[in-house]
């Protein structure tokens, strides 16, 4: 049964809810739930990439102040090593040595003569 142009109007129009009339909800079907569920488990995805993009951030802010402070501490030894290594040399020197051992009292003297060679005789 064919219906000719103005009686597939009159259907439409049937077929229009009128203004009183809400339109009926319907039910999600397994393909709309399937999408959301696509999409909770790539939010989960995203939120574990962020977590673990801060852990890391953080981790290297602390790798990066200890050592920035282990840098000062060896720049503070080489400064301390330095000024130790010019007071060695400083009383090492042979005026500062007779200076020390008359301060101390410890009873030695500069020799007058220079040193003697033995000589061991052959058998």
């Amino acid at each position: 049964m064919e219906l000719n142009t103005e009686e597939r109007d009159d259907v439409r129009m049937e077929a229009k809810p009128t203004e009183g009339m809400r339109p009926q909800r319907r039910m999600p079907g397994k393909a709309e739930v399937r999408s959301v569920v696509s999409y909770i488990k790539l939010m989960v995805f995203l939120s574990v990439v962020a977590v673990v993009y801060i852990w890391m951030r953080n981790y290297s802010i602390k790798l990066w102040r200890e050592e920035k402070k282990l840098e000062n501490e060896v720049t503070n030894l080489h400064y301390e090593v330095t000024t130790l290594t010019s007071q060695r040399m400083v009383l090492s020197k042979e005026t500062e040595v007779v200076r020390l051992v008359q301060e101390r009292n410890l009873g030695l003297e500069e020799p007058s003569k220079p040193p003697v060679r033995l000589e061991l005789a052959d058998e």
